[in-house]
């Protein structure tokens, strides 16, 4: 990550690379490659380390709140949102980011409303 805060978000995704590499399985280290990736506005490979993360550990709702993050970003709304209720699923507790996400409670449902 120290690399991304350098603003050398590719070195740091080489790094990431190499790391995988020598351990496929921590999941650290794929949730930190989500946030160069998402600097870098590459969305679409940001929410297939996502899906990638749901598979190794299924019930971490910030991964369901960071991949409603990614979605709110790309315009779909309705993903965004099945996301986000995923993240309450797993940890009701998790109304603190969400809202934080959404600009509060207002927000959030001004979100969840819009083109209706």
């Amino acid at each position: 990550m120290t690399l991304s805060n350098c603003d050398k978000s590719n070195d740091a995704l080489k790094c990431f690379a190499k790391a995988e590499t020598l351990d496929s399985g921590r999941p650290l280290t794929k949730y930190q490659k989500v946030t160069v990736l998402q600097t870098l506005g590459r969305y679409q490979e940001c929410l297939e380390v996502l899906e990638e993360l749901t598979k190794i550990v299924p019930k971490e709702a910030p991964i369901h709140i960071t991949m409603g993050k990614i979605y709110k970003l790309m315009g779909k709304k309705a993903e965004a949102l099945r996301a986000y209720n995923k993240a309450l699923d797993l940890d009701p507790k998790d109304i603190d980011a969400l809202l934080k996400i959404g600009n509060g409670v207002v927000g959030l449902i001004e979100f969840a409303l819009e083109g209706i």
